[in-house]
This record gives structure tokens, sequence and C-alpha cells, in this order.
């Protein structure tokens, strides 16, 4: 066996092994909580219906954008065989209509739905993927763009649903923490990442197409569509738009003057940046040490 699939075999295994302890250790705190009276049936069983309707259509969505990701430079730069200053500018392009969405995506979903973002999400998505099989640089830009759009809306109007629903349903009052949540989705998108990173590469290997990840992302974004219009309800934001809770402006001018915004969106752009530097550098970089090695 290759040095990398050892390597991943033994993770993987490592990896199986604390997420069922950390399964079991749940498990028996749920059992005593029962015992001690703490959690009544109806609340364990609304906390199951909670979690069943998120975490499939989260890991669908979040295995649509692990899929494609990784192949995107290599479809660019060696199928299409396009200069590296023109997928320089692709990768650019989708950056920059993330960071623009950005300022009124929340806005957006908290006006006409959470619900309806995320399913916006596939939709935009999908047309991202299908812009791939094309060799025309105008759709390709457009693509890209669709592509930033969708990124924002992942890592925003999902865990915005997930949190009003939480409230809607007062699960707290059961003991389910938001903090538990949210570190199950970290851990469900790691898993998603590692499975779909060896499933799109198995695509590409079985069919010989370098398309075939992208196709199968459209394939996860329709089954989460299909998913989240049968099992989720809508919900909504407050009807102010640029008042907070206690009635101050949230203009882009006062965001700016806030000093504990700035430092967390210095941080997040320092690591942000040098996450997307590797994001662009690393299949290209790779490329370069297998040629040597050969």
């Amino acid at each position: 066996m290759a040095f990398y699939e050892t390597n991943l075999a033994v993770l993987a295994a490592v990896s199986a092994y604390l997420l069922y302890r950390q399964h079991q250790s749940e498990k028996q705190s749920l059992v005593t909580d029962a015992e001690s009276g703490v959690k009544s049936t109806l609340g364990r069983d609304a906390i199951r219906r909670f979690k069943r309707a998120f975490f499939p259509a989260y890991g669908l969505v979040c295995a649509a954008d692990w899929l494609q990701g990784p192949h995107i430079y290599a479809l660019y730069k060696y199928h299409k065989h396009l200069p590296e200053t023109t997928v320089a500018a692709l990768y650019a392009s989708g950056f920059v209509a993330g960071a623009i969405s950005a300022s009124f995506v929340g806005q957006l979903a908290d006006k006409h739905g959470r619900k309806n973002a995320c399913l916006l999400y596939c939709v935009i998505y999908s047309l991202s993927c299908f812009s791939m099989l094309s060799d025309d640089l105008l759709i390709l830009f457009a693509g890209r763009a669709c592509g930033g759009v969708s990124t924002t809306l992942l890592y925003s109007v999902f865990e915005t649903w997930m949190i009003a629903e939480y409230h809607d349903q007062a699960l707290d009052a059961y003991g389910l923490s938001l903090g538990s949540m949210f570190g199950k989705m970290t851990t469900l998108s790691g898993v998603v990442a590692i499975v779909s990173g060896v499933l799109g590469d198995l695509l590409v290997r079985s069919l010989d197409s370098k398309t075939s990840p992208f196709m199968a992302s459209i394939v996860c974004l329709i089954l989460a569509f299909l998913f989240m219009s049968k099992n989720w309800n809508e919900n909504y934001g407050d009807n102010a738009n640029s008042k907070d809770k206690d009635g101050e402006s949230t203009d882009l001018s006062n965001v700016l003057m806030d000093t504990r915004i700035l430092s967390v969106g210095l941080a997040s752009c320092f690591f942000e940046g040098s996450m997307y530097m590797f994001v662009f550098f690393w299949s290209a970089a790779l490329s370069t040490v297998h040629t040597a090695v050969d």
C-alpha cells in the first residue's frame, strides 16, 4: 500500500475511534439525564428530529463543495490549458464576488427566508459546476462569480437557519447546546471532506474525466435541494434593516468604527488570505514535485 493510502487509513481509523468515544460519551450523558428526569421523551424526540433534518442536508452541501474544490485549478490549467494569469483572474473573480455578496446576502436571507437562501445556494452552485463544461472565458468567469456567491451562502445561511430553528423549537430547554451543534458541523464537514476527496479522485480516474467531480457535486446539490424542500421550515430575520436590537445604526461606517469588529475582521483576513493562497498554489506545487520526481 502506498504511503498516502497508509497514512489516510491510519488517520481515518484514529478519527473513527475518537468519534465513537465521543458518541458513547454523549449517549451515556443522555441516559443519565433521562434517569434524572432532566430531559423528557418529547425533548429527546425533538432533538433527534432537529438533527435528522439539518445534518443530512448540511452534509450534502458540504460534499458538493469538497467534491469539486480540489479539481478547479487542475481543470483550468491542465485540461483547458489556460494561462496562469487567467487562472489567477478566475480565482480572484470568485473571491471578489464572495466578498461583495457577503455585504448583503445576510439581509436578503433575513428578509426572504433562510430556507429559500439555502435552496438558492443549491441552484447557484449547480450553475457554477455546469459552467466548468464550457471553454468560453465569459462563462467561466460567470461560473466563478457564482461559486464565490455560493461560498458566502454556504458559510452563512445554513448555520443561521440552524440557529433560528434551534431557538424557535426551544431546544436549549432540553439540554441541546449550540456549541455541540457547531462541533458536530465541523466534524461532519471534515469527514465529508475526506470522503469527497477520495471519491472525487476515484471519479476522475475511473471515468477519465476532469469534470466528473463537478457533475457529482450537482447530484449532491439536487438531493440537498429536495431534502430541504421537504423537511425544512422557513424562518426569517428581524424586520429592522439597519438597526440592531437596541436601535443603534448598523451601517458600514459605524461597523468600521467598532474596534472589536475590525479586530475580528483583520484576524479573519489574515487566516483566510493564507488559506486561499494555499488553495490556489497547492495543486501546482504538487504537480511540480511530481514532475521533478519523475
